[in-house]
C-alpha cells in the first residue's frame, strides 16, 4: 500500500471517519508536490474545525531524526482560511524549516475574517483521548503530527521568552480563535 493512502486510513481511523473535504495547495515551486489538506467538521465535537496537511513529509530534512512532520490544526472556526494557512506554511517552508515545536510561523496580515491572529505556534498536536500522533508507514521514520495554534503578531516575542509561561496560562484556550492577546 502506497504511503498516501495509508496516512488517508490513519487519519480516517484516528479522527472517526473520512474527511469531509479535501484540498489540493498547488505549490509555489514549479514540480514541487501539491500539499493535500484533510478537513473534518464538527471534529471531534461540534463547533471544532480539524485539518491535516500531507506533503509536507514527503520532502527530507537533515533535522528529522524521530518522525516527518505533517502539520494539524484544529480549531473553533468553521473559516476554511485555517486549514489551507497550514497547507500554505508547509508548502512555503517544506525542505527549508524543521517544523520543530516552539517555532512560530506568521503571515504579514490575519490568517482568516474570524480572528486578528496572523499565525500558529508549533507544539505537540492537539489531540483528544483515543487519537495517536504517530503513522507508521514503513518507512524508517514514521510520519508524526504536529499541532499549529493561532497566535497574535506580538505574541511571537512572548513565546520566546516564555514559552512555558505562555502554554501554561489559565485562559489560554488552544482552540479559540478570538481569544484576548497576551502580548500586551
Amino acid at each position: 500500500m502506497d504511503e498516501r493512502k495509508l496516512f488517508l486510513d490513519f487519519c480516517a481511523s484516528n479522527f472517526g471517519r473520512a474527511a469531509d473535504a479535501l484540498r489540493a495547495w498547488d505549490p509555489a515551486v514549479e514540480g514541487d508536490d501539491p500539499i493535500t489538506v484533510l478537513i473534518w467538521n464538527d471534529t471531534p465535537e461540534v463547533g471544532l474545525l480539524t485539518a491535516v496537511t500531507y506533503g509536507l513529509s514527503k520532502v527530507g530534512h537533515d533535522e528529522w531524526y524521530m518522525g516527518r512532520p505533517e502539520l494539524m490544526v484544529r480549531v473553533d472556526s468553521e473559516d476554511p482560511a485555517w486549514p489551507l494557512a497550514i497547507a500554505y506554511f508547509a508548502d512555503a517552508f517544506r525542505g527549508e524549516l524543521p517544523f520543530e515545536y516552539g517555532t512560530v510561523l506568521c503571515l504579514d496580515e490575519p490568517i482568516a475574517e474570524d480572528s486578528s491572529m496572523c499565525g500558529f505556534l508549533l507544539f505537540a498536536p492537539p489531540l483528544v483521548e483515543g487519537e495517536e500522533m504517530t503513522c507508521e508507514t514503513g518507512d524508517e521514520l514514521p510520519i508524526q503530527l504536529t499541532g499549529c495554534y493561532p497566535v497574535y503578531e506580538g505574541e511571537a516575542a512572548v513565546i520566546k521568552e516564555d514559552f512555558e509561561g505562555f502554554w501554561n496560562r489559565e485562559d489560554y484556550d488552544i482552540f479559540s480563535v478570538t481569544r484576548p492577546d497576551v502580548s500586551g
